[in-house]
């Protein structure tokens, strides 16, 4: 899991700055679910931004827009197979358990005679 980032205390100075910050989150994002696990976003914050984005900034925000996308995808791709894991894994657990509760019962053994 990520280590969280603390969000700027005030308003970045640029729009430049907003756009690294956002990138940075991506990448470890990247990393996170490349290394196998998911990614803590639960302490994020988004950066307050002071106006619209400038229009040469324009295509790296939409650049980054899409790679949040493919990344949120990414996450609930990786939520979603550690919720079948889990259940898997409960249903295995409850197998087991019946069978130790069937192989360890101390119930006397049941003969029965038959005659033809």
């Amino acid at each position: 899991m990520t280590t969280p980032t603390s969000p700027p205390t005030s308003p970045p100075t640029s729009w430049e700055t907003v756009l690294d910050l956002l990138e940075a989150e991506v990448e470890r994002a990247q990393a996170c679910l490349a290394a196998g696990s998911v990614p803590d976003l639960e302490t994020w914050v988004a950066p307050m931004t002071p106006d619209a984005v400038p229009e040469q900034l324009r295509q790296r925000a939409l650049a980054l827009v899409d790679r949040q996308e493919q990344v949120t995808r990414a996450i609930g791709a990786a939520l979603g197979q550690t919720r079948d894991h889990l259940h898997s894994t409960a249903r295995e657990q409850a197998l087991a358990q019946h069978v130790h509760t069937a192989v360890s019962a101390t119930a006397p053994p049941v003969y029965l005679d038959l005659v033809t």
